[in-house]
């Protein structure tokens, strides 16, 4: 079964500092597609926490977003309702 992983950009914002305008967050939707299934959601990439910058391609942005949501989604736990 083979799976595909679609990237799209859909947001930015830029931040103006004392050595210039760089780049905040860039906003991401990754789709994880395969025969019979379907995940997909958005992550937010952050100069920050990711060290994106405008020296960055579209392909290693991609990469980033889907390393970071592979990471999410490993990471989950599920919410312990009987609390």
């Amino acid at each position: 079964m083979a799976m595909t992983i679609t990237t799209q950009q859909t947001n930015s914002t830029l931040k103006n500092t004392d050595s210039g305008l760089k780049i905040d967050t860039i906003t991401v939707v990754v789709n994880f597609n395969s025969e019979d299934n379907y995940f997909g959601g958005q992550v937010v990439l952050t100069a920050k926490d990711d060290a994106i910058s405008f020296n960055n391609t579209m392909d290693e942005i991609s990469d980033m977003a889907i390393n970071k949501a592979k990471l999410m989604i490993s990471a989950a736990t599920k919410p312990n309702f009987n609390v």
